[in-house]
């Protein structure tokens, strides 16, 4: 029986296709509908109303009515898990009424939605996402798909990536970086190791993305460490850049990368790169083991604790991430506590590719209360030590605790977004 599917962007805010039959991507139509990002929760006699889309556009902004003007933005940002499954629940039903009203059709049983997640978004987030759709009037079976994945993948498929051959690799891996831009305003930045197991299967290791301006586009690389990357495409959309703004983008990519192919003129350069790649995605996601569509994506991650308003600090660094990593591993960091709060403290612990808070994903909390604060100050002060285990290359735990007094006064289990979950 064909499975009909459903690809949803929440990076871009868009329905952006449809798979009448996921093994076959040439039913794929492209829908480039609006996401109705608006949902309000109103109290009314009593009773809590939760409306998403065209419904909630009648209220209007009073003391009983609560207004998430961009729910895709407010759901990392909100702590309750309850109220984001609510939320979600709202969300998704006007999600799929707008793309079944599309086609004249309705969502069957079978019907799965992919949805290409931002890359903020942590893993307890998309599980409590996912009980949301269940729980809603939409499609409920929902698989979450890493917006770097969608990207890579439909670059792959338009051949807009040079990957090396076997000799090339030679054994080894092979650093990839691509610059896509859509417009001044959004450019993505993505970058990869590239590798074969002895099997010669593809592997794929994401070890940097973010979405960008052309305006600090040289900028933002200079913080990347990628001067030696052996293969770099950097493709526009023609409509979108003039003569001028080509020259500017390239010497700015040329200072930072020794290696480029810089095609100015590239029109697949589109939110459907993202779509294809999904859509190969799903794809490959219901392909027996084996078939030619096998292949092995995985992240690395700094993972930290946060010390100030826009940065953490990486205690485990992504550059222990490789095929040769053994677990679990483990890395420590003691840092000086200069803050000057007398009261407990709650410390964030982030997951990113950057150490940039805002591109990260949020891990959990941990709390430290007065007493071991005090412990941090005066003349005999303690260090403050934190530990981050990785069990596995998706699970672990994250430790705080007092030196020279050995003592643990934090632990949080955590577990990391995944490629596809």
């Amino acid at each position: 029986m064909a499975k009909q599917s459903l690809i949803i962007d929440l990076t871009s805010a868009q329905i952006i296709s449809y798979l009448r039959n996921v093994n076959d991507l040439s039913t794929r139509q492209p829908l480039d509908l609006k996401i109705p990002l608006n949902v309000v929760v109103a109290l009314e006699s009593g009773e809590v109303n939760i409306l998403a889309g065209e419904p909630a556009g009648i209220y209007q902004v009073d003391e009983n009515i609560l207004v998430f003007d961009n729910v895709i933005k407010d759901l990392p940002e909100i702590e309750d898990e309850y109220a984001q499954e609510k939320l979600t629940e709202a969300f998704w039903s006007a999600v799929c009424l707008t793309a079944s009203w599309r086609h004249t059709t309705s969502f069957d049983d079978e019907t799965t939605g992919f949805i290409i997640y931002p890359q903020n978004y942590s893993a307890r987030l998309l599980e409590t996402m996912r009980s949301g759709c269940v729980r809603s009037e939409g499609i409920k079976n929902v698989a979450f798909i890493n917006e770097a994945a969608a990207l890579i993948c439909g670059m792959l498929e338009e051949n807009l990536l040079e990957i090396p051959n076997s000799a090339q690799i030679a054994g080894g891996s092979i650093n990839v970086a691509a610059i896509v831009g859509q417009n001044k305003q959004n450019f993505q930045v993505v970058c990869f190791d590239y590798s074969q197991s002895a099997a010669q299967i593809p592997q794929f290791l994401i070890k940097d993305y973010f979405r960008t301006t052309a305006k600090h586009l040289a900028e933002r690389l200079k913080k990347c460490e990628w001067k030696t990357y052996a293969a770099v495409s950097a493709l526009l959309h023609p409509e979108n850049f003039n003569d001028s703004d080509k020259k500017h983008i390239k010497r700015d990519l040329q200072n930072v990368f020794r290696f480029l192919r810089f095609e100015p003129n590239c029109a697949e350069v589109t939110n459907n790169l993202k779509s294809l790649g999904a859509s190969q995605i799903a794809k490959y996601a219901v392909a027996e083991a084996g078939s030619s569509h096998e292949f092995e994506m995985t992240n690395a991650t700094n993972i930290g604790i946060r010390l100030d308003q826009h940065n953490f600090y990486p205690v485990l660094q992504k550059n222990v991430f490789n095929a040769e990593t053994k677990y679990p591993c483990f890395a420590a960091k003691s840092f000086e506590w200069l803050a000057e709060t007398e009261n407990e403290f709650t410390f964030s612990v982030h997951a990113g590719y950057s150490e940039l808070v805002g591109e990260a994903a949020l891990l959990g909390w941990l709390h430290v209360n007065a007493a071991d604060l005090a412990c941090l100050k005066g003349q005999n002060k303690s260090e403050l030590v934190a530990v981050a285990c990785l069990k596995t290359p998706g699970e672990g735990e994250f430790t705080l605790g007092l030196m020279p007094d050995n003592r643990i006064i934090g632990k949080l289990p955590f577990v990391l977004p995944g490629i596809v979950c």
